[in-house]
Parts: C-alpha cells; sequence; structure tokens
C-alpha cells in the first residue's frame, strides 16, 4: 500500500469516527426523550423513525472506521492468526478481521 492510498484511509477513518459520534451524540438523546414519553411517542413517531434512522447511520459509520482501522493494522504484517481468509482464494477481495472489506475500485 503506497503512502497516499494510507492517507486517504485514515483521513476516512477519521472522518468517519467524527460523523459516527457526532450522529450518535446528536440523535440518541433525543430518540431516547420521544420514546420515554407516552404521549411524544405516539405525537413524533415519524420524527423517531428519522431519528433512528440517523443513530442506525452513525453506528454505521463508527464500524466502517473501525474497519479501515483493521485493515490498515492487518496490511503493516500484524494479521489475524485465528481468522482464514477464505474470501481472498474465492473471490479477491480485501481482508480484516471483520471479513472481506469490498472497494469499488
Amino acid at each position: 500500500m503506497d503512502s497516499y492510498v494510507q492517507i486517504h484511509s485514515v483521513t476516512i477513518s477519521i472522518l468517519c469516527l467524527v460523523l459516527g459520534i457526532l450522529l450518535l451524540i446528536a440523535n440518541l438523546p433525543v430518540l431516547y426523550a420521544i420514546l420515554a414519553n407516552s404521549k411524544l411517542r405516539i405525537r413524533y413517531a415519524i420524527l423517531a423513525l428519522l431519528l433512528l434512522a440517523a443513530a442506525i447511520g452513525g453506528f454505521n459509520c463508527l464500524l466502517r472506521a473501525s474497519s479501515i482501522i483493521l485493515e490498515l493494522w492487518n496490511e503493516n504484517g500484524k494479521d489475524c492468526k485465528n481468522y482464514t481468509n477464505e474470501s481472498s482464494f474465492i473471490n479477491k477481495k480485501p481482508w480484516n478481521c471483520l471479513g472481506p472489506v469490498c472497494y469499488s475500485l
């Protein structure tokens, strides 16, 4: 992996971490406040679903960032010894400890 790709991966990872944390911090307290009160739950059900979708998006960003970090960690010779990389033999996909990671090239 050349240095440009590593810098790009680290930048994407940092952006995903920041975006995921911001989405979770902004949406989970409001979602909890809506769901805790029965009157608000009925009145703002659509808003609660939208906040839940945004919170799931934030969690997805955090998983994506951790996937990139694990992939960079494995590139430097610190691979996961306990896992077999079956996808690299079949589909030639990149691999980390979480499983195959696909990029569109």
